[in-house]
């Protein structure tokens, strides 16, 4: 019987579930305003009605999107969201509508403006649509800036647990295999996500001996992660670990620049930084090196190989909680909500367990790796949850002396 074996299962069900994106950006006004001016470029066709439009289409456009810009990442069904959101597309619909008017008058002038109508009232249409979601609260809205200066409308249209199911239950049956699949030893968060439960899930034993490989090393850093000191303060309980090449994972890029300012005055060694040079190049300059830093985000934790790189030390700055109001999580707590279950320890949590495994499995690659492991967020030892987050990681030794950590990799100078 043939069956489908799936690697890097988590990913493969994050990407199922949040598989469609529906986007709406207002691009398509500078578009228009283009359009418009371009045949006013012929003086025989020159128009100063369109002419007025062209402009003032351009200026409505950057005036539209800079009426969202404090609403950036929020989702639509917050009430003052919700009333903002919908007072701006009411204002845009009526300044459209006169445009509409104004191109119908004028569709015997040609191909390129009976196009633009056309494709005006498509857009007007996709208008009307959004706006009656957001009334609904159908699906979760959010306004989202790109690194090109534009934003959008944006929305996850997560697939429902039945569509999963019916998915990963056709053609051949399915294996799925991940270093990351369980939390405490339990498959119950991953079942949940594929929509039914494993006819079999079996948890395997690691080729690596995590006691004899791996030391913890904990700071006596006390800080909350979102206290401005908390960054200088970890560094400086990593100094005396210098000696040792290390990999540091953040959990925002705001951290990441913290830590480059900090190390940048402090360190004397070499740091390379995420986004001053293509990823896979980065990864092979910090190989050659015998110590330094590299700091990531999240595009780090996973899928980047650093086999080979001879880290000996990684360090995670915080917890990798989802962020629990982000507007793409506002389906999953509703479907939470609905099957009795706990948004924060029956989602949240367990999401954050495997992705602190995530981050922790760039350490060790080879069964002749050692390194330090290292987190600074306080919370992984004295919040209520922190048991089930140590239980996610393996088993190795924990000390709270450099001294020891440095004996641990040979590296006492």
């Amino acid at each position: 019987m043939d069956v489908q074996l799936i690697d890097e299962a988590d990913q493969f069900l994050r990407l199922l579930r949040e598989s469609k994106q529906f986007a709406f950006s207002f691009n398509w006004m500078r578009e228009l305003a283009i359009t418009l001016g371009r045949i006013n470029a012929d003086p025989q066709q020159y128009d100063a009605v369109l002419g007025d439009w062209a402009v003032l289409l351009g200026r409505e456009k950057v005036r539209f999107e800079r009426a969202y810009e404090s609403i950036v990442g929020r989702a639509f069904s917050e009430p003052v969201v919700k009333a903002r959101v919908l007072g701006q597309i009411d204002e845009l619909e009526l300044l459209l509508a006169r445009l509409t008017r104004v191109l119908e008058s004028r569709l015997n002038h040609g191909k390129i403006l009976r196009d633009a109508h056309q494709n005006l009232a498509w857009r007007m249409d996709q208008l009307l649509a959004l706006a009656a979601d957001v009334e609904e609260d159908a699906q979760s809205y959010w306004w989202e800036e790109d690194a090109r200066g534009g934003a959008a409308f944006r929305s996850v249209v997560a697939a429902t647990d039945e569509a999963m199911a019916d998915v990963l239950t056709t053609l051949a049956p399915k294996i799925f295999v991940s270093a990351t699949l369980s939390v405490n030893g339990s498959f119950a968060f991953i079942s949940r996500q594929i929509g039914y439960d494993a006819r079999k899930a079996i948890k395997v034993a690691n080729a690596f001996s995590y006691s004899k490989q791996v030391m913890g090393f904990q700071t006596s850093q006390q800080l909350a992660p979102d206290h401005p000191a908390f960054m200088p303060a970890l560094l400086e309980d990593l100094k005396a670990l210098r000696p040792l090449k290390t990999l540091m994972l953040f959990t925002s890029h705001r951290a990441l620049a913290s830590a480059a300012s900090y190390l940048a005055t402090s360190y004397p060694g070499q740091i390379f930084i995420q986004g001053e040079r293509p990823r896979q190049r980065l990864v092979q300059d910090f190989k050659k090196v015998t110590h330094g830093f590299l700091l990531g985000t999240s595009s780090f934790w996973q899928g980047v190989d650093f086999n080979g790189a001879g880290v000996e030390c990684l360090v995670i700055d915080k917890l990798p909680f989802l962020t629990p109001d982000d507007p793409r999580l506002i389906a999953r707590r509703k479907a939470c909500q609905s099957a009795g279950l706990d948004f924060f320890s029956d989602y949240i949590l367990p999401d954050c367990a495997l992705k602190l495994r995530q981050g922790f499995g760039r350490l060790i690659r080879k069964e002749c790796d050692q390194g330090i492991f290292i987190i600074g967020d306080p919370r992984f030892w004295n919040a209520s949850y922190s048991g089930l987050l140590q239980a996610s990681l393996p088993e190795f030794r924990w000390t709270q002396s450099a001294s020891d950590a440095l004996d641990f990799m040979d590296k006492r100078r």
